[in-house]
């Protein structure tokens, strides 16, 4: 059994690997450190390692490790970082590492499923986008602000007010301004993914989108292409991971 942890800058996922199947875990909030709600559950289902994505700060991510590194300590601990060349893909950054580990574990989910020319769409703080052709070659990417950063980064720029905090059904237009913005933060996040999809489709021949992370059920009822919903594509990514490089087992 192995524990495969998703860390970014507020919030940590996570779930078991059987060696066969990924079984369910959850989800909190980490503030830096690693809550004691957490951790018990992690002890309720002993794993006789760890793969690690982490994209937090780095104060915050060299945090998580100490505490990771003690949690398993005597077990096998893998902190991964992006490759240029791994789980079936070719990286195009001229310095890997410097492209999110999180983006190239859901791009090597989505290449590892076979059907072809690749886009993975995350919804999350940040909107990240990434397109690898059917040879696993990475064509690259863009990073833009997800809907709730953009409409905070508005207020704090004017002397405007927070955006609403309901969704609404229908995208359309707002007849009060807390609506206004946060409409206007949806209409630009969709605006990023619809551009992108006709540059994956006309330009790379993806058949559809792969749609992912935390903020992609609220934005799924606005968007209008071609979506294959996969709410777990970065551990699908470890699970190439772990196919690559499996742990021993510990005597």
């Amino acid at each position: 059994m192995e524990l495969f942890i998703d860390a970014g800058n507020s919030r940590l996922k996570w779930c078991w690997w059987t060696g066969s199947e990924l079984q369910p875990g959850g989800a909190a909030e980490h503030a830096g450190h690693l809550p004691k709600s957490v951790l018990a559950r992690w002890r309720e289902q002993p794993a006789h390692g760890a793969r690690v994505s982490c994209v937090a700060k780095p104060a915050v991510g060299r945090a998580l490790q100490d505490e990771l590194g003690a949690e398993f300590a005597g077990s096998r601990l893998d902190w991964l970082h992006t490759p240029a060349m791994g789980l079936g893909l070719t990286n195009s950054y001229a310095v890997a590492h410097k492209m999110g580990i999180d983006r190239w574990l859901a791009l090597a989910g989505a290449h590892a499923r076979g059907l072809g020319a690749s886009c993975v769409v995350d919804i999350g703080t940040a909107i990240t986008v990434d397109i690898a052709d059917a040879q696993g070659h990475h064509q690259g990417g863009i990073i833009a602000p997800g809907p709730r950063v953009l409409a905070s980064a508005l207020r704090q720029a004017t002397a405007l007010p927070e955006a609403g905090a309901d969704w609404p059904d229908e995208l359309g237009l707002a007849q009060d301004t807390e609506d206004a913005l946060l409409a206007g933060a949806l209409h630009a996040a969709c605006g990023v993914v619809e551009r992108i999809w006709k540059i994956a489709e006309s330009r790379h021949g993806c058949s559809s989108i792969w749609l992912t992370g935390g903020g992609a059920p609220g934005l799924r009822p606005y968007l209008e292409m071609p979506i294959v919903d996969a709410p777990d594509l970065l551990f699908e990514g470890l699970v190439v991971r772990s196919a690559e490089a499996p742990f021993p087992l510990l005597s």
